[in-house]
């Protein structure tokens, strides 16, 4: 999704960028920057999403750093690991 249209859907449930800001403890200018692309911040990025209801992937489908996959816990990856050494 383009600025424009994130901003769209974010007016649609009475949401601005500032409104995401001030949830997040961040600068407004830093939340729309993040929307337009000037700026990367997955956590920014995962609010917008969640705030408009969309998954991340399809708000962001061009920022290929925010789909990784998300690593698991350590204690997970020990449990994993001493399984397959048994």
């Amino acid at each position: 999704m383009k600025r424009a249209d994130i901003l769209k859907n974010l007016n649609e449930k009475n949401l601005n960028f500032s409104i995401v800001a001030e949830a997040l403890d961040v600068a407004p200018g830093h939340v729309s920057a993040v929307a337009g692309r000037k700026a990367t911040s997955k956590r920014v990025a995962d609010a917008l999403a969640k705030a408009i209801d969309k998954p991340l992937d399809e708000v962001f489908d061009d920022v290929p750093e925010y789909h990784v996959a998300a690593i698991k816990p350590r204690s997970e990856r020990v449990a994993s690991l001493k399984e397959l050494v048994a």
